[in-house]
């Protein structure tokens, strides 16, 4: 539980660095950025590097809200 804990208050922290670092227009998507996908040289590895992002975002968001319930049910007891 204290992982657990500690990992969403690492996520947190990442989520405040972020938007104080101003690195929002880093990985947003856009319509520009989809369309350098499609390019060549800088803008299609930052169109690339933003999606990883999405993908990294999206997949642990996921992972979270999987794990989430089986670790509040797996640190309460057992009522016999």
């Amino acid at each position: 539980m204290q992982a657990a804990v500690m990992l969403v208050a690492l996520a947190l922290a990442y989520v405040v660095y972020v938007v104080r670092a101003g690195l929002g227009r880093r990985i947003q998507l856009d319509w520009i950025r989809l369309r350098g996908l499609f390019g060549r040289g800088p803008s299609r590895l930052s169109a690339v590097n933003a999606c990883l992002y999405w993908i990294f975002f999206i997949n642990h968001a996921g992972a979270a809200g999987q794990r989430w319930p089986a670790s509040i049910s797996a640190s309460t007891p057992a009522t016999t």
